[in-house]
């Protein structure tokens, strides 16, 4: 089955309270389909519900006012503000921040829907103490994250059209504050355009003019009493104040002010910086700008991923388990909304986690929780990496992270026994993140063979509210999900390195991986051989110098095997007569060393930048295929989908995204398409180098996708 429509929850509260008809939501879910939009747009879109009736009603639902498109359209929004609420969060939350009360610390935006996760989200990302989100058509808060953050002065006109917008301006100007719609849950923003400060009213009048604030004229001010008052505490948000600064290393920038995460959704009091700052302490901001902090922060954790790539190269099973722990781990603090210092120290508690816990045991918090033996090794130990690293200028957070890695959601781990959100927000998703890796990166844990992602995200929420973060399982399985989604999409391609050095080889394997590409690597011209008869290679980089025949024997050997496969020659041998050979024999490029990774990467794309992607294999108990045909059809794909399951094989042909054909069993076509959208379990593989012949189905993806529903749900 397809995934559920977000905000689907309004459609089961209309049909509750009599307000949604039958046709009217199929007309409702049909839309939503086609445009692929949240439950509310599709009702204003499908007709449903007028936008004005629609708001009210969800005011009233989430229990707070709601900003019309049209007014919402003319707010003008200090860029200070937006500076509270990243794009990059703006965008995936679906919010834009309108509004700062800056004497309670107050950060109004505007959403779709109020929930309390999005609330706290927000409330960390941006440093404020409260935030109340008010309602306002999806569409809408796009259109003001474009208009905001992006400068589209246009953004709007496909919602509320010139016409409509100068009509608005003129009934605002005759009525007052509350234009055409004229109810005191609505937030007026009119007379934006003529504020030189930041505001949603006139000068320090607020937004609907007069002594109000909010409401404008004789109607009460919202929330008065509570948060939005008398309108004068409105204006742009002031920098931070620089408290005294600790002893010890240099502060962090105002950027990288101490987060007030309070995880399992976001986190508070999240102080990070030098080995002598604490949770909450003042400290005081840098000298450097934002963008150099941040760029000393990567150029370190850079350094650091190629040091623990270098020493974990000899633990077998374990190889690059730190790097993918590290990841992950990043992967949910940028999800979470933890960024700068906070997120910096995380990362390197990520990648350290492991150095110098010597024993038999690899202890994750799953092991540690239980095992024994796995217990009594990680209380004799999991103070070492904090002994090791603590006399260094490392974050706080990153030992704090360390030394309370195996304590236990229900308090029932070590060394302080701390529960629920009492643990370190650093700890708990360093724990997940190792153990999601561990489940998945070898067969030497508690299942005894490698999981699928979809199996260890089931294994790691067998133990939410034991173990670990019931939040941080369920965001797990959004990243898991989505990290499938990214492979179906991606064009993945596989690069070959032939060099007898590790030392050589490790630092192109790191940056060849993250420009994209899958690598693997051989040490001499035999295991080369064997690799590229064996796999899909799509570009070798190889010395010419390897044990077991030289890179130019390579080179024939490949040719003879009736391969196309373009070979890079990196090498020590810069002779004029070997470069000659090289080029003689067909080599794509050849190289010396010291050749510049960032060089060796540009040759390798310049190189593959034309021809169809790799392609990718999954299990349906990863992605149900109703969801692998979506994403594709999104994606524009071209291409033969597999599916292989106890009751047989099937194909489904793809171009540019639209289901071309489609065979399973005796069936040919549509029928055949609606037959495997029943498969449940079995698994699935993408080819794009297949171009689909004569075209067999006429109907688009989304008709086809909710046909298969109403078939399956109708037995």
């Amino acid at each position: 089955m397809s995934q559920p429509l977000e905000g689907g929850e309004i459609l089961d509260a209309l049909r509750a309270r009599g307000l949604l008809t039958d046709d009217q939501l199929r007309l409702t879910m049909a839309e939503a389909q086609r445009s692929h939009v949240r439950a509310e747009e599709a009702l204003i879109v499908s007709g449903a519900f007028p936008e004005a009736d629609l708001l009210k009603w969800l005011a009233a639902h989430h229990r707070t006012q709601f900003v019309s498109t049209e007014k919402l359209s003319r707010a003008n929004v200090d860029r200070q503000l937006l500076r509270m609420v990243p794009r990059q969060l703006a965008q995936r939350l679906g919010v834009c921040p309108i509004l700062w009360k800056q004497s309670s610390g107050t950060l109004a935006v505007v959403a779709p829907a109020a929930t309390a996760a999005l609330e706290e989200q927000v409330r960390a990302s941006s440093g404020a103490q409260r935030v109340q989100v008010l309602i306002a058509r999806p569409a809408a808060v796009r259109a003001a994250i474009a208009k905001h953050y992006d400068g589209d002065a246009r953004a709007f006109v496909p919602l509320v059209g010139e016409r409509a917008r100068k009509k608005k301006r003129a009934s605002a100007a005759e009525t007052g504050s509350f234009g055409a719609l004229g109810d005191a849950n609505s937030i007026p923003l009119d007379g934006f355009e003529d504020i030189d400060d930041f505001g949603f009213g006139g000068g320090a009048q607020g937004f609907g003019g007069g002594a109000q604030g909010f409401a404008g004229g004789a109607t009460p001010a919202f929330g008065a009493g509570a948060g939005f008052g008398a309108s004068p505490d409105f204006a742009a948000p002031a920098a931070k104040p620089a408290p005294a600064p600790p002893p010890g290393p240099p502060p962090p920038s105002p950027e990288s002010t101490p987060l007030v995460i309070s995880a399992p959704d976001i986190m508070a009091g999240l102080a990070i910086g030098g080995t002598d700052s604490s949770p909450g302490e003042a400290r005081a901001p840098s000298s450097h700008p934002p963008e150099a902090m941040a760029s000393e922060r990567e150029a370190y954790l850079d350094m650091l991923h190629v040091m623990v790539t270098l020493i974990e190269r000899d633990r077998k099973e374990l190889k690059d388990h730190s790097v993918e722990v590290a990841r992950l781990t990043g992967e949910l603090c940028d999800r979470l909304g933890i960024r700068g210092e906070a997120r910096h120290g995380i990362v390197i508690a990520a990648y350290i986690h492991d150095i110098g816990k010597s024993g038999n045991y690899h202890l994750t918090a799953l092991n540690v929780s239980r095992y024994e033996g796995h217990r009594a090794q990680a209380q004799r130990s999991y103070g070492t990496p904090g002994r090791l690293f603590g006399g260094t200028k490392i974050p706080k957070v990153t030992l704090e992270t360390l030394d309370h890695l195996y304590e236990r959601w229900d308090g029932t781990g070590f060394p302080g026994k701390l529960a629920g959100k009492d643990i370190p927000l650093g700890a708990r998703i360093v724990a997940i993140a190792e153990t999601f890796a561990d489940l998945t990166g070898h067969d030497k844990n508690p299942y005894r063979r490698v999981l699928q992602p979809a199996e260890a995200v089931n294994a790691v929420q067998g133990f939410a509210e034991t173990v670990f973060d019931p939040s941080l399982c369920r965001l797990l399985k959004e990243l898991a999900m989505g990290d499938l989604q990214k492979k179906l999409l991606a064009d993945r391609r596989t690069v070959l390195l032939v060099d007898p050095d590790p030392d050589e080889t490790t630092v192109l394997d790191i940056r060849l991986s993250s420009a994209g590409y899958d690598v693997q690597v051989a040490r001499d011209a035999r295991d080369a051989l064997q690799r590229v008869r064996e796999a899909d290679i799509d570009a070798i980089v190889s010395e010419v110098e390897l044990d077991g025949g030289s890179g130019f024997d390579l080179l024939r050997q490949i040719q003879g095997t009736g391969r196309s496969c373009p070979v890079l020659f990196v090498t020590t041998r810069g002779d004029r007569e070997s470069v000659n050979q090289g080029f003689a024999l067909g080599a794509a490029d050849y190289l010396m060393k010291p050749a510049s990774p960032e060089v060796v990467v540009a040759k390798v794309r310049q190189l593959l930048s034309k021809g169809a992607g790799r392609g990718i294999q999954g299990s349906l108990s990863e992605m149900a295929l109703p969801d692998v045909v979506q994403v594709l059809g999104n994606g524009r794909k071209t291409g033969k989908l597999t599916v292989r399951s106890r009751a047989g094989s099937g194909e489904i042909h793809f171009r540019e995204g639209h289901v071309w054909d489609s065979s399973f069993g005796s069936h040919r076509g549509e029928e055949a398409f609606y037959a495997l959208m029943r498969i449940r379990e079995g698994e699935f593989a993408l080819d794009p180098t297949l171009s689909p012949g004569a075209r067999l189905i006429e109907a688009p993806t989304e008709t086809l996708l909710l046909e298969a529903m109403r078939r399956i749900d109708e037995g």
